[in-house]
């Protein structure tokens, strides 16, 4: 995550802290990784953390994770995946490792060699919510997404093409209205012209209004009502 760059006194350690700490580096820091352990029913631990600059060397990431996940297993832990965002400083281990991350490759990754064990294999992973939140942000800047033809099938809908025009039509539709089925959703939520940061980007708010149950409500009762198109809605 980006942090504010500076040097600051840090009592507990009685020195100053604001440097980059990885080795071979140097600078001030403009970002901060936090290594974590976790695994189902939302247990947490976190492990450690380094201050980084704006890029990582090649293989540095790398050498640390496998790091603390050797020193995870010896103390009795089974390391199954590393699963980070898709931050550039993320995407350094993911080069390392030999995992593509573009739109026409991603999905064609396997997992990696363990560092622990030959006949193991590990999972390198984006999060999950961090993938929810760019598609979400893609949809609006785009104004449409396809669907994969599984999702499309499963579902019995009418087209893979998803319009962003369904939303902007709730909002413009209950504008005036005292009483709103979506009523977190806002013209801003759906504004495609609207320049964000990443970091907004990356807001759950941001991404979270566009795809909540009660805008899906909205849409289908729209569609009842015949103020919606059928685009891709179950029939």
């Amino acid at each position: 995550m980006a942090i504010q760059p500076g040097n600051n006194f840090c009592s507990n350690l009685k020195k100053y802290v604001g440097n980059v700490t990885l080795p071979e580096h140097t600078g001030v820091a403009t970002h901060v990784l936090v290594f974590m352990l976790t695994k189902k029913k939302h247990w947490k631990q976190v492990i450690g953390y380094h201050l980084t600059g704006d890029s990582i060397k090649s293989g540095c990431l790398k050498n640390i994770i496998f790091d603390l996940i050797r020193k995870a297993e010896e103390i009795g832990f089974r390391v199954h995946a590393a699963i980070s965002d898709c931050g550039g400083n993320n995407k350094r281990l993911w080069n390392d490792v030999g995992i593509q991350h573009t739109q026409a490759t991603v999905m064609s990754n396997k997992p990696i060699q363990h560092p622990c064990d030959e006949n193991r294999k590990l999972e390198i992973m984006p999060d999950v919510v961090h993938v929810c939140k760019s598609m979400i942000q893609g949809w609006i800047a785009n104004r449409t997404i396809q669907l994969p033809n599984d999702v499309v099938k499963r579902n019995d809908l009418s087209t893979p093409i998803a319009v962003i025009n369904h939303l902007t039509d709730i909002v413009s539709f209950e504008g005036h209205c005292d009483l709103k089925m979506a009523s977190g959703l806002t013209k801003d939520d759906v504004n495609s012209t609207k320049a964000l940061t990443n970091f907004e980007k990356m807001k759950v708010r941001n991404s979270q209004s566009p795809h909540s149950c009660s805008g899906t409500a909205a849409i289908c009762e729209g569609k009842w009502k015949n103020r919606c198109a059928d685009d891709c809605l179950p029939d």
